[in-house]
């Protein structure tokens, strides 16, 4: 596969490059030059892979990398990811059983195990982060028993914009993904962004590290560009009423405040015996937000990136 960078449409790099380096040398980030959109008898066929085969498909299709299951069972463990079914249509998207309990030790590991990199030296940054996520999405959809024939709506905790990154080029390659419910705890930017078509670059906070992939994505490298521009002289940026449809189109953002995230946490445990950690309640209460404002209960997967504190105990 070819790449290209968010902020020059002309040259082409190879996989290499966009495994091993972080940004293309004009500093942008890595992006597929053509998207791969599975068929649906394709997409029928991951149903019959272990999670571990489906992530190495992905991850070859990607860069090559010529995995098997094995090799993502010997870097990351049999079961790396688990559905568990709840009531209230939802389905967690388990990213946390691995010693760490953190959905980072799966990409950090299949990451050295690609680049042959010392796990403690190297933190996976650019297309690699958002590729390796993707293929874990692809191995989540092929370990959940029984998907919806109108699909799933997914609802992430998220800050750098990698995991809905991560999520828009899934649904692209065909991923039955419906609305994305995009929670923050208690950060307005995103949510301006996403509602008002706004974006304060000159916020105190550091500028989301996959916002630039994300743009290109829904709208393209100018966008990008004058993404660029704005933050180069810590200006608001704006897009127009037709690009802002286009980036929210079946996204839903949502601010859940920190006082709400005890009693959502509680309140899961109570209804359901489930134990939640704070980013995944944030999530759900991002979700909560959306079925109360669409009037919608569908389907819904919620990634859940880290182990609840009482697990540990």
């Amino acid at each position: 596969m070819l790449y290209l960078s968010t902020r020059n449409t002309t040259d082409c790099y190879t996989a290499y490059r966009a495994l091993n380096e972080a940004q293309a040398s004009d500093g942008g980030l890595y992006v597929p030059f053509r998207l791969q959109k599975f068929s649906d008898s394709e997409l029928l066929a991951f149903r019959s892979h272990t999670p571990c085969e489906a992530i190495a498909q992905i991850l070859n299709l990607f860069f090559g990398a010529q995995l098997t299951g094995w090799d993502v069972e010997c870097v990351v463990g049999r079961s790396p990811i688990k559905p568990e079914n709840i009531n209230q249509r939802l389905l967690f998207a388990e990213f946390w059983r691995n010693p760490d309990g953190s959905l980072n030790y799966l990409i950090y590991n299949l990451y050295r195990r690609m680049t042959a990199k010392d796990y403690s030296a190297s933190k996976t940054t650019g297309w690699a982060y958002i590729a390796i996520e993707i293929a874990l999405l692809f191995g989540m959809y092929a370990a959940v028993e029984t998907i919806p024939t109108q699909g799933l709506d997914v609802a992430v905790e998220t800050g750098d914009f990698a995991d809905i990154t991560a999520i828009e080029y899934a649904k692209q390659m065909g991923l039955p993904i419906n609305m994305m419910v995009c929670a923050t705890n208690e950060n307005s930017a995103i949510w301006d962004l996403f509602t008002k078509g706004d974006y304060n670059t000159a916020a105190p906070t550091e500028q989301p590290k996959y916002l630039e992939c994300f743009l290109f994505a829904r709208l393209g490298k100018d966008a990008v560009l004058r993404y660029l521009e704005a933050s180069s002289k810590k200006r608001i940026y704006r897009v127009d009423e037709q690009q802002l449809q286009n980036l929210s189109d079946n996204v839903f953002c949502s601010v859940v405040s920190a006082n709400r995230v005890d009693s959502i946490i509680s309140g899961m445990y109570r209804a359901n015996g489930y134990v939640i950690d704070p980013s995944t309640a944030v999530a759900y209460g991002g979700l909560q937000d959306y079925r109360a404002n669409s009037g919608l209960h569908r389907d819904t997967l919620i990634l859940a990136k880290h182990r609840p504190a009482l697990e540990k105990e």
